[in-house]
């Protein structure tokens, strides 16, 4: 790999519309979310505890997470539809499904609003041989409200069944649903007034380099401090001047979560759009290799495998050195 050309393959986006760049960093997101579910399908159908593996909840994201509820309700339910809470008017709002006709969704919507399913509910409706459940074709309906540890509701699970009667499994399922939506990060709904400038996370530091700017990351990159690093490298990439170079040194790095890799990619596509010339530092059998080979981004980025393949200019102060 030639050291002073910019992460491999990235190019291929420059000239493209910005409608078109974000319509294929969209496509990606969405081949990264399929990845990850397609691994944990089979568990998922097995024992919804898989909902809250660390393993699974370290890969996952909200969309994720909402995809494997329905996935798990699966192997309970003849179908099954997951709400979340309109911030405005607390109305259901319907973002996941499975066995329930499109045609049909709003209605059972409608129907669940109607036996007094919402945020206020203390106790799992159950309604059984119900219109217009039955116009719908199921024979029971239960409805579980999702709550976060501190009791502020998240969202509401409803499970149908063709056959009334109890059905095992629906509150161990519905709690591990819970502790899955609280699990990962949701849509900042802070006023602007209330936000502060984004601190630099832990296990972080940026310098300078002869040529631009090089940003150390150590420790974990996760759902928990990608935000934090998202909106750092974005800043540092927004000050960097066409055919400046920033180095990304992954070498302390011990845990890469695919909310990570999707940082480390948007501040490479960051990068190409704004001509700066862009560098990974990892050695062989890295995980952020292993993690960026799982989430396969498209097209592959490339990593510089030691500082002496840095172009001279780009290469890190001997301060700041491991």
């Amino acid at each position: 790999m030639d050291p002073d050309a910019p992460i491999g393959g990235v190019r291929s986006r420059r000239g493209l519309p910005p409608r078109q760049q974000q319509d294929v960093i969209d496509a990606e997101m969405r081949a990264s979310r399929r990845g990850v579910l397609a691994e944990f399908h089979r568990r998922l159908r097995a024992d919804p505890e898989t909902l809250v593996a660390p393993e699974f909840l370290a890969l996952a994201d909200r969309h994720i997470v909402r995809t494997a509820i329905v996935v798990a309700a699966g192997r309970l339910a003849d179908a099954c539809t997951l709400h979340v809470f309109d911030p405005k008017t607390t109305a259901l709002r319907t973002v996941r499904h499975s066995g329930v006709p499109l045609r049909l969704r709003d209605r059972l919507t409608a129907f669940l609003t109607a036996a007094g399913v919402g945020p206020d509910m203390t106790d799992p409706v159950v309604l059984e041989r119900v219109a217009p459940a039955t116009d719908l074709g199921f024979a029971a309906v239960h409805a579980y409200l999702l709550r976060d540890e501190r009791g502020d509701p998240l969202g509401v699970l409803s499970l149908q069944y063709r056959t009334p009667g109890p059905h095992p499994g629906q509150d161990r399922l519905a709690g591990f649903a819970a502790e899955a939506m609280a699990g990962v990060p949701a849509a900042p709904t802070l006023p602007r007034r209330a936000r502060t400038a984004d601190p630099t996370p832990p296990g972080v530091s940026v310098t300078r380099t002869t040529d631009g700017m090089a940003v150390l990351l150590g420790g974990a990159l996760d759902a928990v401090t990608a935000p934090g690093c998202r909106q750092l490298l974005r800043r540092t990439v927004a000050a960097l001047a066409p055919r400046q170079s920033l180095v990304i040194d992954l070498r302390e790095l011990d845990f890469l979560a695919a909310a990570g890799a999707r940082v480390l990619i948007d501040a490479v596509r960051r990068c190409e759009d704004g001509a700066v010339d862009c560098y990974l530092l990892a050695g062989p059998g890295h995980i952020a290799r292993t993690v960026l080979d799982r989430l396969d981004p498209r097209p592959p980025l490339s990593f510089v495998e030691d500082e002496a393949r840095l172009p001279t200019a780009a290469r890190l102060p001997t301060a700041a050195r491991r």
